[in-house]
């Protein structure tokens, strides 16, 4: 479970106006996962199922055009994102590797999502994906690299992601 609050002050000026404003913000989030996991002896499948929401408020305090305070306090729709997700992967290593003695792990995951979204109005969307990732770890646990990439479209909304990760004990 998260929570957040944010307090933000700003000062905008463009051309002959500016404008400032104290602008707070409050965020709720939960969220539950269940996994399971069966060896194959050659490959590791384990099944995902996570579940999560969040709440979001936002309210300008004060605000000032051009330096005169306005007497109106802005008030932002809450936000609500449920999202639900299934996601089995299939996790195996290939030997040899890049390095000697060790073994490059790959893990395939296909996705299923679906995300409901509610402020002034309720969107619901639905859709699939995937997620790739190659990681190699150095002997005695000293470090590893890892390569993931991912993409899901969710009716209207493409997402896509590629990271790079790398560590080195010393």
């Amino acid at each position: 479970m998260i929570a957040g609050l944010n307090q933000t002050l700003a000062d905008l000026s463009r051309d002959e106006n500016s404008y400032s404003y104290d602008y707070s913000r409050a965020v709720f989030q939960a969220g539950a996962v269940i996994e399971g996991s069966y060896d194959f002896g050659w490959a590791v499948f384990s099944p995902n199922a996570q579940l999560s929401h969040a709440h979001g408020t936002g309210e300008t305090v004060a605000y000032d055009i051009d330096g005169e305070e306005q007497n109106n306090k802005l008030k932002f729709e809450a936000v609500d994102l449920t999202r639900l997700q299934l996601q089995p992967t299939l996790a195996f290593s290939l030997v040899p590797s890049f390095i000697p003695g060790e073994a490059l792990n790959i893990t395939a995951s296909p996705r299923f999502a679906c995300e409901r979204i509610q402020s002034a109005r309720i969107s619901t969307q639905c859709g699939g994906g995937a997620e790739l990732s190659f990681a190699q770890s150095f002997a005695a646990n000293q470090g590893f690299l890892k390569l993931k990439a991912s993409y899901e479209n969710l009716g209207d909304n493409d997402r896509s992601l590629l990271q790079f990760n790398a560590a080195l004990r010393f």
